[in-house]
């Protein structure tokens, strides 16, 4: 049963892109920083976290599971959606990373604002591009899975936060600015293949 079930894993990461892989992993946590949107949260709810979090980031989950149907609905009518989909997210990331260099981030308000922070454009569109970009039926159930895990990850970022807030804040002083570097060369990176698809 053991062999059987070894066998299953190995064959599931066989046949997957290891580049695709850690490109999925990557983007979809830097666009969702588990660990970056937690201060944001933590000073909008102050009881019950843990419950609320657990509430919110599974709406978030639906949320973006909506737009992947939906998304995946449009790219089946429409071929050439998916090339200026492509070149969409390279434009809305080198966009994003801009900003996260040179302008303040906005305070939270709201708990709504929390929710666009875990499932907001830019989590959606990265999660979109990297399904387009998959080539078999392993590399969508993976994309999914980091979609998955990084929603988990921000609810235990979000209960460890008060026991580990020193180093926690120390984290996202450093991570802020190669974020915003990373998300620009990477939507530069998405535009110019969106032109190669063109022209093919």
């Amino acid at each position: 049963m053991n062999f059987i079930v070894i066998n299953i894993r190995f064959s599931f990461f066989i046949f997957m892109d290891i580049s695709f892989a850690i490109t999925s992993f990557l983007l979809i946590n830097y666009m969702m920083d588990p660990v970056g949107n937690v201060p944001a949260f933590i000073s909008i709810v102050k009881n019950n976290r843990k419950k609320i979090a657990g509430k919110y980031l599974i709406l978030c989950l639906f949320i973006i599971t909506f737009f992947i149907f939906l998304a995946n609905m449009l790219f089946q009518l429409f071929d050439v959606a998916i090339i200026i989909f492509q070149m969409f997210a390279g434009v809305l990331l080198f966009i994003l990373g801009i900003k996260m260099l040179f302008f303040e981030k906005k305070k939270a308000k709201s708990l709504p604002f929390i929710i666009s922070l875990y499932s907001g454009p830019g989590v959606i569109t990265t999660t979109i591009y990297m399904l387009s970009k998959a080539e078999n039926f392993n590399e969508k159930v993976y994309v999914y899975g980091v979609v998955v895990s990084a929603i988990i990850f921000s609810w235990i970022s979000i209960a460890m936060y008060e026991k580990f807030e020193i180093y926690f804040k120390k984290i996202i002083r450093y991570a802020v600015g190669w974020k915003g570097i990373l998300l620009i060369l990477f939507g530069i990176y998405f535009f110019i293949d969106s032109l190669f698809c063109f022209h093919l």
